[in-house]
């Protein structure tokens, strides 16, 4: 088992690791932040500091931007850094990410896939017949980006958002045993009304996906995209109805099982096992895009926490994984702070941040993190750190059409 051992201070240095006594290049991090991913009317920071804490380089910047970032001529800059990032979000949240254990000479662009995300214009709406013929308990409609999960009656006028004023949509309706029927509506018209007779409605496809990680379900989801599409969040249709319970996700042999349309071929597949964010237990979660898989495995990796102080905490791992992670919570000051750690290091500390980010944001000097969760992931598109970091930071667009397959482990800490 590796053991991993972060003495972290919120404000004090702890260092664990030894300075490499050669001479480096002075160049850090190109760095490039781009559509609106962080605010144009609120200062951000970006802080690049040792294994050890030490500040090496640091700016402030509003919005979209690009810079380099290297240290003085006469400070030696180590093999690996620590880059910080500070940021309001648009939710109102004062956001932290600290990547530890980064190679030198790093070109980042941290980019906003959202940042031409439509708004709904307007709604479609549907009535139905023949529910309790077909045995029906209740109906999922779909458009790209949006739906409706009910329980269907007849005597009820039911509506879908929509962000396009005329988009094909998909209806599953399931039956009391979870099997479904479905049918596709083309070219739907905003603030139009369409009369469902479910005895047209044709029998959907079924499939069962192999719990094959010993630990209990716990929920499961598929959506579908146009083969053409991205995978972002408003490109899926949505065919799951409360695929957490037993009988509806899973069957009583502990197995899942998922019903789709025939017209679709691109599927992306959620499915959860263990006890998902409850305090004190581990949830598993794996992720595919592509063909539905045939079973759900763990990560060939576990995680344990062993101290939660955030003044001195410590975890062990063991197995293999590309990355895994420390997540700290102030709610009082609507603060957060995320470490993404590199599983090859044993120990680091975090930086001290210039006396520009706390004359910026005073709610980090006294702000009381509370270590919410630790986690590990296997992105199954790479087979390092730095090779998912290069394609994370480097590549367009939404991370799931560049890496559309991972597993992860998660323990709740509070």
């Amino acid at each position: 088992m590796k053991k991993i051992l972060y003495i972290i201070p919120l404000l004090i240095l702890v260092s664990c690791e030894e300075e490499s006594s050669e001479e480096f290049s002075t160049d850090l991090i190109t760095a490039t932040f781009k559509n609106g991913y962080c605010l144009p009317d609120n200062n951000s920071f970006l802080v690049v500091s040792s294994e050890d804490g030490e500040i090496l380089a640091d700016t402030s910047f509003q919005g979209d931007a690009s810079f380099n970032l290297s240290t003085a001529d006469s400070v030696n800059a180590p093999d690996k850094i620590n880059i910080t990032l500070i940021r309001m979000t648009e939710w109102g949240a004062l956001s932290v990410t600290t990547n530890l254990s980064v190679d030198k000479g790093a070109n980042w662009t941290w980019d906003n896939p959202y940042h031409d995300e439509p708004e709904v214009i307007g709604n479609s709406y549907y009535t139905f017949s023949n529910v309790s013929e077909n045995n029906i308990s209740r109906v999922v409609l779909s458009s790209k980006g949006n739906r409706n999960r009910f329980s269907v009656y007849q005597s009820i006028t039911y509506g879908l958002s929509h962000y396009h004023q005329i988009e094909d949509v998909s209806i599953m309706a399931y039956k009391e045993d979870g099997t479904a029927i479905y049918t596709i509506l083309e070219d739907v018209q905003i603030e139009q009304t369409y009369n469902l007779d479910l005895s047209t409605f044709l029998p959907a496809n079924y499939k069962i996906i192999t719990n094959s990680t010993g630990e209990d379900c716990d929920n499961i989801s598929l959506q579908a995209i146009n083969v053409d599409d991205s995978a972002i969040q408003y490109n899926r249709h949505t065919f799951t109805d409360r695929g957490y319970i037993e009988g509806l996700g899973w069957n009583t042999n502990g197995e899942f099982f998922v019903n789709y349309p025939s017209e679709f071929s691109k599927f992306g597949t959620g499915i959860g096992v263990g006890q998902y964010n409850v305090v004190g237990e581990k949830s598993w979660f794996q992720r595919t895009w592509g063909d539905i898989p045939e079973s759900v495995e763990k990560i060939n990796a576990d995680i344990t926490l062993v101290k939660s102080d955030p003044l001195d905490f410590e975890v062990s791992t063991n197995g293999v994984f590309d990355q895994w992670s420390v997540h700290f919570d102030d709610s009082l000051s609507n603060s957060n702070w995320t470490f993404y750690i590199n599983p090859n290091i044993s120990s680091s500390s975090i930086p001290i941040m210039p006396s520009s980010v706390y004359t910026e944001y005073p709610e980090l000097s006294s702000a009381f993190f509370k270590m919410t969760s630790i986690g590990a992931v296997d992105f199954l598109c790479v087979d390092s750190i730095q090779e998912w970091l290069e394609l994370y930071f480097s590549t367009d667009g939404y991370y799931l059409d560049f890496c559309p397959q991972y597993r992860s482990v998660d323990y709740r800490v509070n």
